[in-house]
């Protein structure tokens, strides 16, 4: 991702962890003066990089909201 600015500032998120990502927003939202009102525990990050991994690997999928509901639908009553 390229940020507009003079010089441009690239930033490989797409790269990044899932707990790169939160760092990086913790920090952003620190030097915004933005208060942090939900408190992050490390099995937070462990189930994210758990499901990034399952991405990856193609052991899990993800679908279209609307498909999902109405997947749901059929399945519940």
């Amino acid at each position: 991702m390229t940020i507009e600015s003079n010089p441009p500032i690239e930033l490989p998120i797409e790269d990044m962890s899932m707990r790169q990502k939160w760092d990086l927003y913790g920090i952003l939202r620190s030097q915004l003066g933005i208060a942090e009102k939900t408190e992050l525990h490390d099995w937070h990050f462990e189930v994210l990089d758990e499901r990034e991994e399952r991405l990856k690997s193609g052991e899990a999928t993800l679908i279209e909201l609307d498909d999902f509901i109405v997947e749901m639908r059929h399945r519940m009553p």
